[in-house]
């Protein structure tokens, strides 16, 4: 019983750490992204744009942590990298 017990807070933990770790940085990525983008708040193309690059974000990190075994929380600082991404994609694709 004991040993069924820790194995279960053990997976428990491990699936917090992936899933609320997705949660919490893709909340934080996007805020700052909305945040910085006050300016196109009431553009259609802004929102839309932001939907596809949350889609296509939450895509990948889907397949990326149901594939990889052991994951970090501090892993997820990757995700800093998407910021000048979307900013730049914003940029291009708003102001054609």
């Amino acid at each position: 019983m004991r040993l069924c017990c820790i194995g279960a807070i053990g997976i428990i933990a491990g699936d917090f750490t992936r899933w609320g770790g997705l949660v919490l940085f893709t909340t934080l990525i996007f805020g700052f992204f909305v945040n910085d983008s006050r300016t196109y708040l009431k553009q259609k193309q802004f929102w839309i744009l932001s939907a596809c690059l949350l889609t296509l974000h939450l895509a990948v990190f889907v397949v990326v942590l149901s594939h990889v075994v052991v994951w970090k929380l501090l892993w997820f600082m990757v995700m800093i990298v998407e910021l000048p991404v979307f900013s730049r994609l914003r940029e291009r694709l708003l102001f054609k």
